[in-house]
């Protein structure tokens, strides 16, 4: 083979090498791009969940609320004792669930 046909097919391999990297770099950054439109949707999908759930607890505590003025007026102490503690904990949780809700949505606008 006469040197310079060897010489342009070693330029011509070496660009083919070149195109095939740009290539494997294209595919790879969309899967990444795909990756990250699979994550944000499970991320909706647990900020919706975390808001379900912080709405369960807010039930809970008005229920509670409810149940103490129920036991004040027969004067149930124990009762009230257990349900403010439980109010309390509805509260908490909700206001926790909240806030990872909020946490979650940040993530999803940082993507």
């Amino acid at each position: 083979m006469k040197p310079t046909i060897k010489k342009i097919l070693t330029k011509l391999s070496e660009r083919k090498v070149n195109l095939s990297l740009i290539d494997d770099v294209e595919s790879s950054f969309d899967k990444g791009l795909s990756d990250i439109k699979r994550i944000e949707k499970i991320l909706r999908k647990a900020a919706t969940d975390l808001n379900q759930a912080s709405g369960s607890f807010d039930r809970s505590s008005s229920l509670a609320s409810k149940g103490i003025d129920k036991a004040k007026e027969i004067g149930a102490t124990d009762i009230i004792n257990m349900l403010e503690v439980r109010k309390r904990d509805a509260e908490d949780f909700a206001d926790a669930m909240r806030k990872a809700s909020d946490d979650v949505m940040n993530a999803i606008n940082e993507l």
